[in-house]
């Protein structure tokens, strides 16, 4: 389904991240926001284009973390960011001037 409807996902997409705000988020785990855009997105071709099983569903109805982060980090370590990009946002440039410290005092 994915490549023969990539437009069509990825116009739904764009509209969804802009209509969702994100910062109503920054409390709360990503699977909260990433459910509301499941369920902004819809599906297509009767399945949803935001598959639940990549997030948590807790017992309360409450929605938790990612199920796999692994990929989820290998993915964006394969985008090779440059550190113009990187340092925009403060949380990644701490974390990555205390990635490089622990390393170079291993």
């Amino acid at each position: 389904m994915l490549t023969t409807k990539k437009p069509e996902i990825t116009e739904k997409i764009r509209m969804s991240l802009n209509k969702i705000d994100s910062q109503t988020f920054n409390d709360r785990y990503i699977g909260d926001f990433l459910n509301a855009l499941r369920n902004d997105l819809g599906e297509i071709d009767h399945k949803y284009i935001l598959n639940k099983s990549e997030y948590k569903n807790n017992n309360d109805g409450s929605f938790g973390t990612l199920e796999n982060k692994r990929a989820l980090a290998e993915a964006f370590a394969k985008e090779e960011f440059s550190w113009e990009v990187l340092k925009s946002n403060p949380h990644i440039e701490e974390l990555t001037i205390e990635i490089y410290k622990f390393i170079k005092n291993k």
